[in-house]
């Protein structure tokens, strides 16, 4: 991971924190996450990474399966505008 996808990525969990201590801590952390995740598959999109790329970094930075890690391709990829 690039230094500026870690820093979107650091950004977008920290989103998560504090609306977390608003609207509750597993809520925002799970809300962030799930922002975190949007963030790298479109931005690694947007880069023209190939999907086996972008599913291994799913997996690896967010600890996801491999089945989650498509289902979260598929749920983001599918509504992009190119």
């Amino acid at each position: 991971m690039s230094t500026i996808e870690q820093i979107k990525y650091e950004g977008m969990r920290e989103e998560g924190r504090e609306e977390g201590r608003t609207e509750g801590r597993e809520e925002g952390r799970e809300e962030g996450r799930t922002e975190g995740i949007r963030a790298l598959i479109l931005d690694n999109l947007e880069e023209k990474i190939a999907k086996e790329r972008i599913l291994v970094k799913l997996q690896k930075y967010f600890d996801l399966t491999e089945e989650k890690a498509k289902q979260y391709y598929e749920r983001f990829a599918s509504g992009r505008v190119v």
